[in-house]
């Protein structure tokens, strides 16, 4: 894998993004949802985008659901979020499923289930992959060597 490459691995429960550099929160997006912009190796980005309740869970505290928008969100909760800002994202799994699970290096880690009617999440590696968790929790994944040129 060289610089700023992105591997991506399926196993029997789903997807897992890999990379041999670091993967970085660069910007955090609060409206009627929440975005996180991460950066591979400071280059390449990734767009995870949710639209529904999650569960966050510190290191050292209980689990906190946070269910956007973030005008009624938890000030705890928004914490949490904060301090993931140039933190790095020590892993990032999507389930067959439906479910988001990312884990900072901060200790924080987030969990989206899939949904039963809409689309959960999103997440968008432009010109590799894009992975949505559809409605009925499963994923839709295409691959940037599957789009007809």
């Amino acid at each position: 894998m060289g610089v700023g490459e992105l591997e991506i691995t399926t196993d029997g429960d789903g997807l897992s993004l890999h990379t041999s550099d670091s993967l970085r929160v660069h910007r955090i997006t609060f409206d009627g949802g929440l975005t996180f912009e991460l950066l591979v190796g400071g280059r390449r980005r990734i767009v995870v985008g949710i639209e529904q309740p999650f569960i966050l869970r510190s290191d050292q505290g209980s689990p906190l659901t946070v269910d956007p928008p973030f005008a009624r969100a938890d000030g705890a909760a928004l914490r949490l979020l904060l301090d993931t800002w140039q933190s790095e994202v020590d892993e990032l799994r999507a389930t067959d499923l439906g479910a988001l699970h990312l884990a900072f290096s901060t200790g924080t880690t987030l969990d989206c289930p899939g949904h039963a009617e809409y689309e959960a999440w999103t997440l968008d590696a432009p010109g590799m992959l894009t992975v949505v968790s559809v409605p009925g929790g499963e994923l839709a994944t295409w691959h940037a060597d599957d789009q007809e040129p």
